[in-house]
């Protein structure tokens, strides 16, 4: 039992660590910081990222990796429960994920705005106007 204990703590650090340094953050924060200036700040993610994508998944923390494994098709190996999380597939194959583990006494990350647990957009559709509310930076999808 006292495992057990060490073990959840270990992977909510990793969690908390990992959660807080991804090519997303890195993005979204870099474009906000030089364009915070601007009355709408839209960020375009077919300019951003140095990986091959043509579909951008978000989950948010409501899904449970059944769900986000059968809409993917295919085994999400990374993964940690309570997480929003941003999936980017190439050909209907994982590219790369993103993912926020939130601490409520402390909130930051990236969220996108929507009413669903689950929000697909295409490559060229991936724009988003950018609000920030504290640490948390929200993507609202245009074009829709």
């Amino acid at each position: 039992n006292e495992m057990k204990k060490y073990l959840y703590l270990f992977l909510l650090i990793l969690c908390a660590s990992c959660s807080h340094h991804n090519k997303v953050d890195d993005v979204v924060i870099s474009y906000w910081n030089a364009h915070k200036g601007e009355k709408n700040v839209v960020i375009d993610f077919s300019k951003c990222f140095d990986f091959e994508w043509d579909t951008l998944c978000f989950y948010s923390v409501g899904c449970s990796l059944d769900e986000i494994n059968q809409d993917l098709g295919f085994e999400l190996a990374e993964y940690t429960d309570l997480a929003d999380r941003m999936v980017f597939l190439n050909h209907k194959k994982w590219a790369y994920t993103a993912g926020w583990w939130y601490d409520p006494e402390e909130p930051k990350g990236i969220i996108i705005s929507t009413k669903n647990n689950i929000f697909k957009v295409s490559y060229h559709k991936a724009k988003f106007k950018i609000k920030r509310e504290g640490n948390i930076f929200i993507l609202e999808p245009l074009d829709f």
